[in-house]
């Protein structure tokens, strides 16, 4: 009987098959029902950090701590509040929205956090994602337009970024089809300089809006009563005020995956955006092919020198399935059974050879 063998490659990248999963909330102030019911949904997710989009809290609602330590401090280091042990590191990591101009709340958030830089705006990496935490509040010293001190460090930090994903935070959204509607002083050139999403709140909605291929998400559903949409502003492609969630994004170096649910854990959209590199899928040496026969996996690589080489293969998660150990092998063509017992699906196949990886994402059947 003659097998059927077919495989189609998505993408080809050197890079760690582990990723980075993390939490976006925004606009949770107020100590809600709806805001213990996001914190939870947070924490179902198991996130690394959360980011947050802003108005993370408001004075004139409560203690900060009441707003944010309470569901949140075991993220936070350090922790200085009274609803239980903080974290060994911080991995929460808030924008300044509007709200937290309140009172004397900026310097009960200075005081309160313990971020990098001026903590106004700031940013850091963690894996291959580098994150970038704007302040849009127009009273900020360093400016928001363009041409200010901010958009500048912004458009520098950007350009000569090293990381595969940039995500740029903000309150005040440059598009929403909500109630605030459109921030013009914000629509900075994100794309040009090299971000790779734009997540923002504000309305209290979840929004996700393209422009030319790139995405801007609304994500202020936190906690806050939920607003009302007006007419889709253009680009416009996901609109949800039904009930209030948060997002869960999962960064590879292949792809990065944005996924946003409501309350109830019912997922509401799913958006991803795979990264090609020409470049590599045309160098030869780093060939590598695989393919799926009677449901075992296997490889097909190029060995250009003698080398040390094993391989893996991961779940579309990024769950390990198998593995080998280092093998010498001399150069030359080889074909390898990686693994069995594996259904039709997508797969990520790794060979490592020295000190390099070189993975391929496929679609077997």
């Amino acid at each position: 009987m003659k097998n059927l063998i077919l495989s189609f490659s998505i993408s080809f990248v050197i890079f760690s098959a582990y990723s980075q999963k993390f939490a976006v909330v925004g606009d949770q102030r107020g100590a809600t029902i709806a805001t213990q019911q996001v914190s939870v949904l947070v924490n179902s997710f198991n996130p690394e950090f959360i980011v947050t989009t802003g108005d993370n809290f408001d004075l004139t609602q409560g203690t900060l701590d009441s707003q944010v330590g309470q569901y949140f401090h075991n993220y936070i280091f350090p922790y200085l509040g009274t609803y239980g042990a903080g974290d060994t590191i911080n991995r929460f990591f808030p924008a300044l929205g509007n709200h937290e101009l309140s009172a004397n709340g900026l310097t009960e958030y200075l005081s309160y956090f313990s971020l990098p830089g001026n903590e106004r705006y700031y940013d850091f990496v963690k894996g291959n994602v580098h994150f970038f935490i704007i302040n849009s509040n127009t009273n900020e010293i360093d400016g928001t337009d363009t041409s200010s001190i901010q958009a500048q460090w912004l458009k520098t930090n950007l350009l000569t970024s090293v990381e595969r994903w940039n995500i740029v935070c903000i309150h005040h959204s440059p598009y929403s089809s909500s109630s605030h509607g459109n921030n013009s002083w914000m629509n900075w050139p994100y794309q040009e300089w090299g971000a790779t999403a734009v997540f923002a709140g504000h309305d209290h909605v979840y929004e996700r809006i393209m422009k030319n291929e790139f995405p801007y998400f609304v994500n202020g559903a936190g906690g806050a009563g939920l607003y009302p949409f007006n007419n889709p502003v253009p680009g416009s492609i996901v609109r949800y005020n039904l009930k209030n969630g948060a997002q869960l994004i999962s960064a590879y170096a292949d792809s990065i995956s944005f996924r946003f649910y409501n309350v109830d854990s019912e997922l509401i959209d799913y958006y991803t955006i795979i990264s090609l590199n020409d470049n590599l899928k045309n160098n030869q040496q780093w060939y590598l092919n695989a393919y799926k026969n009677n449901n075992s996996i296997y490889i097909n690589y190029n060995v250009k020198m003698p080398s040390n080489v094993s391989f893996e293969v991961y779940d579309i998660s990024g769950s390990l399935l198998t593995s080998t150990a280092n093998t010498y092998k001399l150069s030359g063509s080889y074909v390898e059974k990686a693994t069995s017992n594996l259904q039709s699906g997508i797969y990520i196949v790794c060979l490592k050879i020295n000190n390099n990886i070189v993975c391929s994402r496929k679609i077997l059947f």
